[in-house]
């Protein structure tokens, strides 16, 4: 805590300040003033937490220099001390909230117990404002959970809107952030954006969405947008990456919800413009409704017949998509991952060649967070390109052989994986069929599948949330032990000296 110390008689300022051991007691910073008007000076920057003063000084006494203290620094608490018993001045300090009154010439005692005693009102205080902060912090997040709810009792709403001194009868909007990322809303921030708002003097409440989103709901003036649209724009240019939905007005409590849905609709428009930040709803062009079959039809035709042709075609329905911003984004999502999911279900091998993707709910997880339709494009288009490498370099086998290493992609997590069961899903003997393969691939079909099963552990220990003993069962090795033993005689490391060493 910070203290000041006002006495005109020096030996008693440096006295008081030398004699006493002030740490603690919690004051970790003191000031000292020879006069009222000094230390009205010095109080309007230092802010003390306690004031100690003399009754008699000159320039300001101290019930001249405590009056003007009130307004300039509040919160400071005081102390007076004086040798004139004068029953006036006491009245005064009484009016003034003092905490204590000290008779000098002061002993060391009567002081300590008076700073303690004013230590500890002042903590006292701070413990039941923040309380009190506490509470109203909640009741503001609840009522703006019950505006943005489209089933709120209308009674209850106005009861906490005079409790939280947030305008019952004014025009609102509401605005909906994201800092352009996953991560959950942190408290800082939310502060940030309390903070932001009232320094424009705009009384707003405030309640975290879907976890990464904050809805401010702003009380503003009839006609007042433009000036909130220029904040807003102030607030952006401050925070690169930032976005933000600005809902329609709303002209009364009951219609905040739909200003809500308006904002949340807006920012879905980021989707299809990452590089803009604010984003209304304007007039759009009239999007066709729905997403029709032959799109999917068309999609699994080129898969089959012409994949070369799929790039193309992807690029073709997402210029389509981005000029009436229709569909929405999680209609998009789900329909990639259909097209993402079909060309697994065709080369379930191109797993292993794709980064940080190990199975389908990856797959599923990874184009849900895609910010824009953009990267979900880019990323289609890589997988794509993966899918027409893997057939060419299929063409070179006969159909036979692509049998084969497809039936070893899908089963090779089956430890009993042998030639013999390859060889009768293909309806050839297992002789003649490792004729074949060794002819046409140069090597064996149990180097193969060892091979592949390595590859594939490669990129499993890639990922550190794979523990070994699961990446030994998906590879179809018959233990950990086992796997280890392999994966060591091909590589000169174990499984685990491996993941550090391409986690470095």
């Amino acid at each position: 805590m910070r203290l000041l110390i006002a006495d005109d008689d020096d030996y008693t300022r440096l006295g008081i300040m030398e004699s006493m051991d002030w740490t603690p007691l919690g004051i970790t910073e003191i000031k000292e003033a020879r006069d009222g008007a000094e230390a009205l000076r010095i109080a309007e920057d230092f802010h003390p937490d306690i004031v100690l003063t003399d009754i008699r000084m000159p320039k300001l006494n101290g019930i001249e220099f405590a009056e003007k203290l009130a307004v300039c620094s509040s919160e400071s608490k005081l102390l007076f001390m004086s040798g004139y018993m004068d029953v006036d001045y006491l009245k005064s300090a009484i009016k003034l909230s003092a905490v204590d009154y000290i008779e000098k010439p002061i002993r060391l005692t009567d002081l300590e117990a008076a700073i303690k005693k004013t230590v500890a009102f002042i903590h006292t205080k701070n413990r039941h404002q923040s309380m009190m902060n506490q509470n109203m912090a909640l009741q503001r997040q609840k009522l703006a959970g019950m505006l943005k709810s489209k089933s709120m009792n209308v009674k209850e709403v106005i009861s906490i809107c005079k409790e939280t001194d947030f305008p019952a009868d004014s025009t609102y909007m509401c605005i909906v952030l994201s800092q352009g990322t996953d991560e959950e809303v942190q408290d800082s921030w939310i502060a940030f954006i309390n903070d932001y708002w009232s320094s424009y003097h705009i009384p707003s409440l405030g309640t975290v969405v879907e976890n990464n989103k904050y809805l401010s709901i702003l009380s503003v003036k009839k006609h007042d947008r433009k000036r909130i649209l220029y904040v807003i724009d102030l607030l952006l240019k401050k925070n690169e990456g930032w976005i933000l939905g600005v809902g329609k007005e709303a002209l009364h409590l009951e219609t905040v919800a739909e200003s809500f849905q308006t904002a949340l609709r807006a920012l879905e428009s980021s989707f299809y413009h990452p590089n803009l930040q604010m984003f209304g709803l304007e007039q759009r062009k009239n999007a066709p409704q729905g997403l029709g079959v032959e799109l999917y039809s068309e999609f699994y035709s080129l898969l089959k017949n012409e994949p070369t042709q799929l790039a193309a075609w992807v690029d073709m329905i997402c210029k389509q998509f981005c000029e009436f911003e229709y569909p929405r984004k999680e209609r998009v999502c789900e329909l990639f991952i259909s097209f993402a999911q079909a060309i697994l279900h065709e080369k379930s091998s191109l797993l292993n060649k794709m980064n940080h993707i190990f199975n389908t709910n990856d797959l599923e997880m990874y184009i849900h967070k895609c910010r824009s339709i953009f990267a979900i494009k880019n990323f289609m288009q890589q997988l794509l390109t993966l899918y027409v490498e893997e057939l060419e370099d299929l063409s070179q086998y006969s159909r036979v052989i692509r049998d084969v290493m497809s039936y070893i992609t899908s089963n090779c997590s089956h430890v009993d994986l042998d030639v013999r069961e390859i060889a009768e899903s293909v309806h050839l003997s297992t002789a003649h069929l490792g004729m074949l393969f060794k002819n046409e691939t140069g090597v064996t079909i149990k180097q193969y599948i060892g091979d592949y099963r390595l590859e594939l552990a490669k990129k499993l220990i890639s990922n550190e949330h794979y523990k070994i003993n699961m990446i030994s069962e998906l590879c179809g090795y018959a233990s950990a032990s086992y796997f280890t033993k392999v994966f060591r005689a091909a590589t000169n490391l174990t499984p685990v000296e491996y993941r550090k060493m391409i986690m470095k």
